[in-house]
Formats: structure tokens, sequence, C-alpha cells
């Protein structure tokens, strides 16, 4: 018997003996009265004694950290005298324990033991009751130290640079306590190094060593963690020394984004990408001048878009296009650079319109249309080049308004005038036609 007492002068009893963890117990009761005679049992009721583990664990399972003594936390449980808490490289845990620590009183424990660095570790946790009776395990969780390396900012991999003493910057990984960076003009980084340092505290080094011209440099970095562990190398990057690379011929901006035409006809970009707008092939923002096209001969941009004219008279798009204004049958916009004509000569760009002069004098127009900025009669967007005009020389294209030069001298508009900048004397709020402007 668990437990018996016939001597209750209350309602109530204190189980003196303690139970088992997991065990179902019954129990009944009977009165008696004054005359001191027993009645009959009551019904049979039951309890279980189920003490129950911690759950919710952080780092949650099948995390990946950085941190080689990590802090674990889990569910604090009211009432708990006293937790324990195992660590190994097993889920079985069998061996030699990594930790093992029965004499917790919070629902935390940081890890004293250094981790390696590649390793997933396997955690539980049970928990003591104020009788002194400890839980069945909780359920097994897991996490994999991996102090993961730096991406690269700048240079680019297989960048070609001018500066024989250049900065290399890579991620400003959180938590690092340092980095190491090896340079060498082989990939495999054998023999004499151009640089090996580990001593950095910040993301970025400058190479002292005055590097070869016309040569190639491979270069890599690793991780220090707050525990002093360090991580795997990063992948390798490279760039090359041209002291005597082109320099920019032609600059653009558009918005808050930049272009460079160099002599060699190659474009360049930075700033700001969200829509694609930099031909990149994604959305990022470039920090640094990138290359994104070849055969270049002019640009034109604005905030969200970019045309590209080509040496060969053929005419590239990227960028925003939600009112049809890269001209290519949709409105899906393009992160890299696309063919949209041919034959062209000129090309310009409004805030959602863009105009484009081919060899032959004639102007079309595609993209937004509200104010009539594209000439073509009427105040609906066109998807794709719509021919809108003949015998033009130049063309130039504002906000929401256009302006053409043809063969004859005449200076020609169309668009909005709010603002009087169709120069007709009034403040038309659309002009859907091209109308002849007068200087005077």
């Amino acid at each position: 018997m668990v437990g018996e007492d016939n001597a209750l002068a209350a309602s109530q009893y204190q189980v003196t003996t303690i139970l088992l963890d997991n065990s179902t117990y019954y129990w009944h009761v009977r009165i008696k009265n004054v005359d001191g005679i027993w009645c009959d049992w009551s019904s049979t009721w039951n309890f279980a004694v189920d003490i129950l583990p911690p759950s919710t664990p952080s780092p949650a399972s099948g995390s990946i950290i950085q941190h080689s003594t990590p802090r674990l936390d889990w569910e604090d449980v009211a009432e708990a005298s006293g937790y324990r808490v195992q660590v190994n490289t097993n889920a079985s845990f069998t061996g030699t324990i990594v930790a093992d620590d029965s004499t917790l009183s919070v629902s935390h424990y940081i890890v004293p033991t250094i981790l390696s660095d590649n390793t997933t570790y396997y955690w539980r946790v049970k928990l003591r009751n104020s009788d002194g009776v400890w839980s069945d395990w909780s359920s097994t969780w897991n996490f994999t130290v991996d102090i993961l390396p730096p991406v690269t900012l700048y240079p680019p991999s297989g960048s070609i640079i001018q500066d024989t003493t250049p900065y290399l910057d890579w991620e400003d990984v959180t938590d690092a306590a340092g980095y190491r960076i090896q340079v060498n003009t082989n990939g495999s980084f054998t023999g004499i190094m151009a640089a090996d340092n580990s001593a950095l505290s910040a993301s970025q080094y400058l190479v002292a060593t005055i590097l070869s011209d016309h040569t190639t440099y491979y270069w890599h970095v690793k991780v220090k963690n707050s525990d002093g562990v360090w991580g795997d190398w990063s992948s390798t990057w490279s760039f090359g020394i041209d002291v005597d690379v082109p320099t920019a011929a032609k600059v653009f901006g558009g918005g808050d984004s930049s272009f460079a035409l160099k002599n060699d006809g190659t474009l360049w970009a930075s700033g700001h990408n969200v829509s694609g707008q930099l031909g990149t092939g994604d959305t990022t923002m470039r920090l640094h001048f990138t290359q994104v096209l070849t055969g270049v001969s002019a640009v034109a941009a604005v905030s969200s878009h970019t045309m590209a004219l080509k040496n060969d008279g053929t005419l590239w798009a990227c960028g925003r296009n939600e009112n049809g204004q890269l001209g290519t049958g949709d409105t899906t916009n393009r992160i890299n650079f696309t063919q949209v004509l041919t034959g062209v000569s000129a090309a310009a760009t409004g805030s959602d319109h863009t105009m484009a002069l081919k060899n032959d004098g004639k102007l079309w127009a595609c993209g937004a249309n509200g104010y009539g900025e594209l000439g073509t009669g009427d105040t609906t967007k066109r998807l794709s080049f719509t021919q809108v005009l003949d015998g033009v020389s130049a063309c130039s294209a504002g906000d929401i308004h256009t302006l053409v030069l043809k063969n004859d001298s005449t200076l020609w508009g169309c668009g909005t005038s709010e603002f009087g900048q169709l120069g007709t004397w009034d403040t038309k709020f659309q002009q859907t036609t091209f109308i002849q402007m007068f200087l005077y």
C-alpha cells in the first residue's frame, strides 16, 4: 500500500511517500460517522504522475550557429527545483559526453568546452521537481557549429584593377573577433605569399606589398569567432592588375545610379538597383563600379530604367517596366540588359517612357503616356515601341514630356506643359500630339 490513513480529521491528505514518475495511482475515501461506524468506500479515482520535461529549445533544433561556447536555453518550468543537461556528438549520448551537468538551478546553460567547427551536437534536458524526482529526458535537439566565412565585397572576383596596393574588402561578419587574409599568385596558396595577416580586426585589408602589373592574384579570408576559433577559408577570389586599363570616356547619371562608359566600350554601373536598373542580373545595390555590358556607344538612364545603345545600333534595356518603358511587349522588370530594337542612332528616357531614334530618322516611343508624352494622339501607354514621327534628327525626354528636333531644324514637343515646359505660351495639362514650338 502506497499510503493509508484512518485517523484523518479533515477532508484532505498529503501523500508522504515520494511517488514514481510515469506511474498511475488509484485512491478512494470513506467516512466514519459520529457513532464510529465506517461507510462504504467511495468510487475509485486515479491520477498519473508525469513530470514533463522542458521544451522550446534555443537555439532551435537544426540551427547553424557561429559560437563555439553557445548558451543553451529551454522552457522555464514552474516549480522545477533543478535541471540536468547533456551535450554530445551523437544522439545516443554514448561514449565521452561533451557536457553533463545536473546541478543547474536555471533554465539555461553555457557550454564550457570549446566546441569544434563543422560539427553537429545533440543535447537534451530533464528537470527535477520539488520532491527531488527527475523527469524523463526531453526530446533530443541538435545544432551545428559552422563559423561561416565572409563573402567578398571589393574588388569583385575576376575584376581588373589599376591599383598595385589595393584595398581588399569583405563582408563584416557579426560577432567576429578577427580575420585572417592570404594573397598569392596561385589559387593553392603555396610558395611565397604576397600577404598573410591573421591579426586583422576590421573587414578590410590594405595590401602593403606593391603588386606586379599584368598579374592575377588570388585571395581568401577566414573569420575568428568570439571564442578564438577559426572558421574555414572563404571561397577563393581573384583580381588582375593592369595599370593601363582603359579609363572612363563618358559618364551618365540616372536617379540614384551611375554609369561610366569606358574608352573600350565597356559599360560600368554602380548605385541603386532595386528594379534591376544596373543590369547586373540581380537587384542588389553596388557600392563600386561593376562591368555590365560591352560594345556600348551611349547610355540613357533615369531613376529606375536604363537604355544602352551599342556600336552595332542595337538598343538594350533593363530595369523597371511597369508601364512598358522597356519596350519588351510586357510589364515585367528586367534585371539583365535585353535587346529591344535595331538600327538605332539615339535614345532618350523620361520617368516612365522611352524614345528611340532610328538611323532612318523615324522616332519610336514606348511606356507611360498619361500626359501624351509619347505623341501618339492619345493617353494609352505602349508596351512595345511604336513609330510616332519621322524626319527627326535628335530627341530628348523630360519626366513626362518629350522634345524632338527635325531635319529642317524645327523644334517639336508633346506631353504636359503644366509649367510651360513646351514653350507654347500656355500651361496645357496634356498635349497628346507633337506640336511645333517657336523660339521667340
